[in-house]
């Protein structure tokens, strides 16, 4: 029986579209953790425009499903940056181009060898009083090896208070903790170094 392969593009599975987040505009990230609750931890990205928002995460899920099972997304929280003005820690959301061309093969699919530009988006917490949520989402994270990620909205502007999809969140193992001073030349997570989010203090 001979078998057809369709020849893929692995630019073709682009996660990070730059103009998407620019209208849904990004402009915080929730961690939600209960050790009451024996359950997996949460980190929400929070949309001004939640629709834009859900259609980020609509088309994640079209491409990865319910579970990022090869880490085709990739997530980095950074802290150490004392430094900088009133920034607590930074959140940046890529892919991993590498992972997404391990899964497409082992769907048996014939790819184009080819360079693929990544995007990134980056995200800069700036209340110092956050931490203490990070550092519970990181204790459930310890605990279970994995976490959702869903898309969210403030019910006002300005508030704490949270409208949550949990009908789009996204279940992945692999989270990045870094250090703002590991970070060097090379690395993934450098683009951080050279974005705007940080102003070092006078």
């Amino acid at each position: 029986m001979l078998k057809f392969l369709r020849k893929t593009k692995i630019s073709d599975f682009k996660y990070i579209e730059p103009w998407v987040w620019g209208r849904a505009h990004w402009n915080g990230t929730v961690f939600l953790n209960n050790p009451a609750v024996k359950s997996i931890p949460c980190l929400g990205i929070v949309f001004d425009d939640i629709k834009t928002g859900e259609k980020i995460f609509k088309r994640w899920r079209k491409l990865l499903g319910g579970v990022d099972e090869f880490d085709e997304l990739r997530v980095s929280i950074i802290e150490g940056l004392e430094e900088f003005k009133n920034v607590s820690y930074v959140v940046h959301v890529s892919s991993e181009p590498h992972n997404t061309l391990a899964r497409l093969r082992s769907q048996g699919n014939l790819i184009d060898n080819e360079f693929v530009h990544v995007e990134s988006m980056i995200q800069a917490e700036h209340a110092l009083e956050k931490l203490e949520y990070l550092r519970d989402f990181r204790s459930g994270y310890d605990e279970f090896g994995e976490y959702t990620i869903v898309p969210m909205s403030r019910r006002t502007p300005n508030s704490n208070d949270y409208n949550i999809n949990y009908k789009l969140s996204i279940t992945k193992g692999r989270l990045n903790f870094r250090r703002f001073s590991d970070i060097k030349k090379g690395d993934r997570d450098y683009v951080v170094v050279s974005s705007d989010v940080l102003r070092k203090k006078d």
